[in-house]
Protein backbone atom coordinates (compact mmCIF):
# COMPACT_ATOMS: atom_id res chain seq x y z
CA UNK A 1 0.00 0.00 0.00
CA UNK A 2 1.43 3.27 -0.89
CA UNK A 3 1.53 6.08 1.26
CA UNK A 4 -1.00 8.38 -0.10
CA UNK A 5 -3.15 4.93 -0.03
CA UNK A 6 -2.66 4.84 3.82
CA UNK A 7 -3.22 8.24 4.10
CA UNK A 8 -6.31 8.12 2.32
CA UNK A 9 -7.85 4.71 3.87
CA UNK A 10 -6.63 6.19 7.53
CA UNK A 11 -8.01 9.62 7.34
CA UNK A 12 -11.23 8.54 5.52
CA UNK A 13 -11.56 6.24 8.33
CA UNK A 14 -11.07 8.81 11.14
CA UNK A 15 -13.32 11.29 9.50
CA UNK A 16 -16.14 8.72 8.77
CA UNK A 17 -16.17 8.24 12.74
CA UNK A 18 -16.53 11.48 13.65
CA UNK A 19 -13.00 12.38 14.54
CA UNK A 20 -11.55 15.88 13.75
CA UNK A 21 -8.36 15.33 11.83
CA UNK A 22 -5.43 17.76 12.55
CA UNK A 23 -3.31 17.89 9.30
CA UNK A 24 0.72 19.49 9.30
CA UNK A 25 2.06 20.67 5.90
CA UNK A 26 4.27 22.74 3.95
CA UNK A 27 3.24 25.85 3.09
CA UNK A 28 6.04 25.96 0.06
CA UNK A 29 4.26 24.04 -1.76
CA UNK A 30 2.33 25.71 -4.69
CA UNK A 31 -0.10 23.08 -5.33
CA UNK A 32 -1.62 23.53 -1.74
CA UNK A 33 -4.71 26.09 -2.18
CA UNK A 34 -4.03 28.01 1.28
CA UNK A 35 -4.95 31.73 2.04
CA UNK A 36 -1.96 33.15 0.78
CA UNK A 37 -0.50 35.23 4.23
CA UNK A 38 0.31 31.71 5.46
CA UNK A 39 2.60 31.33 2.61
CA UNK A 40 5.20 33.21 5.10
CA UNK A 41 4.98 30.73 7.70
CA UNK A 42 7.07 27.49 7.02
CA UNK A 43 4.44 24.97 8.19
CA UNK A 44 0.60 25.56 8.97
CA UNK A 45 -1.48 22.96 10.70
CA UNK A 46 -5.18 22.67 9.55
CA UNK A 47 -8.31 20.92 11.08
CA UNK A 48 -10.64 18.99 9.49
CA UNK A 49 -13.67 17.20 10.50
CA UNK A 50 -17.34 16.29 8.72
CA UNK A 51 -18.89 18.20 11.71
CA UNK A 52 -17.92 21.60 10.46
CA UNK A 53 -20.03 23.47 8.20
CA UNK A 54 -18.65 22.51 5.03
CA UNK A 55 -18.18 18.74 3.52
CA UNK A 56 -14.54 17.42 3.76
CA UNK A 57 -13.17 15.60 0.32
CA UNK A 58 -10.16 12.54 0.43
CA UNK A 59 -8.71 11.24 -2.17
CA UNK A 60 -5.63 9.83 -4.21
CA UNK A 61 -4.68 13.39 -4.75
CA UNK A 62 -5.28 15.01 -1.10
CA UNK A 63 -7.68 16.52 0.81
CA UNK A 64 -10.14 19.60 0.50
CA UNK A 65 -12.72 21.66 1.70
CA UNK A 66 -13.72 25.30 2.72
CA UNK A 67 -12.81 26.13 5.93
CA UNK A 68 -13.19 28.78 8.36
CA UNK A 69 -10.16 31.09 9.33
CA UNK A 70 -11.41 33.38 12.17
CA UNK A 71 -12.02 37.09 10.57
CA UNK A 72 -11.54 36.54 6.97
CA UNK A 73 -14.50 33.84 6.75
CA UNK A 74 -14.54 30.53 4.80
CA UNK A 75 -12.47 30.07 2.23
CA UNK A 76 -11.59 27.09 0.24
CA UNK A 77 -8.70 25.01 1.04
CA UNK A 78 -7.01 22.16 -1.16
CA UNK A 79 -3.89 20.15 0.16
CA UNK A 80 -2.35 17.91 -2.10
CA UNK A 81 -0.38 14.55 -0.08
CA UNK A 82 2.76 15.60 -1.19
CA UNK A 83 2.51 18.53 1.12
CA UNK A 84 1.26 16.53 4.12
CA UNK A 85 4.31 16.06 7.18
CA UNK A 86 1.79 14.13 9.42
CA UNK A 87 -2.10 13.77 9.81
CA UNK A 88 -3.44 12.48 13.36
CA UNK A 89 -6.74 12.21 14.70
CA UNK A 90 -8.43 13.43 17.71
CA UNK A 91 -7.92 9.93 19.62
CA UNK A 92 -4.41 10.47 18.64
CA UNK A 93 -3.04 8.02 15.81
CA UNK A 94 -1.60 9.63 13.46
CA UNK A 95 0.70 9.20 10.34
CA UNK A 96 4.21 10.43 9.42
CA UNK A 97 4.32 11.26 4.88
CA UNK A 98 8.09 9.34 5.37
CA UNK A 99 8.49 10.18 1.53
CA UNK A 100 8.14 14.52 2.60
CA UNK A 101 10.09 13.62 5.83
CA UNK A 102 13.12 12.18 3.24
CA UNK A 103 13.00 14.96 0.74
CA UNK A 104 12.92 17.76 3.87
CA UNK A 105 16.06 15.39 5.86
CA UNK A 106 18.06 15.23 2.64
CA UNK A 107 17.16 18.62 1.86
CA UNK A 108 18.82 19.99 4.95
CA UNK A 109 21.66 17.96 4.46
CA UNK A 110 22.58 19.78 1.16
CA UNK A 111 21.82 22.83 2.66
CA UNK A 112 24.20 21.92 5.31
CA UNK A 113 27.15 20.74 3.73
CA UNK A 114 26.88 23.72 0.76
Amino acid sequence: MSSNEQMVERVTEWLGSGEEIHLTLDTSDFDAVIPDYFREEPVLVLKFSNEYAYPVEVGEDGIKSTLEFGADGFQPVKVPWSAVYAVWSSTGQALLNMKKAKEESEKAAAEAIA
